[in-house]
């Protein structure tokens, strides 16, 4: 069961849904200790499902050929 927070203490934050349709709300802090090597990504709740839809958004926003 996914754990419900207030948005107001973790801004500022990003939010989208997975590929599944769950919503995901992470303070961009997280993502700046997962990028500097201060919190392992696995560490990260659902980050598989994270890291999909990640993906999938930036793909969808590339120039098609």
């Amino acid at each position: 069961m996914a754990k419900i927070i207030s948005i107001e203490k973790n801004l500022p934050h990003v939010s989208f849904l997975d590929l599944a349709g769950n919503a995901h709300v992470i303070p961009k802090e997280v993502f700046q200790r997962i990028l500097t090597d201060k919190m392992p990504l696995e560490e990260l709740e659902d980050w598989r499902e994270i890291v999909f839809a990640i993906i999938a958004k930036w793909l969808r926003g590339l120039p098609e050929e």
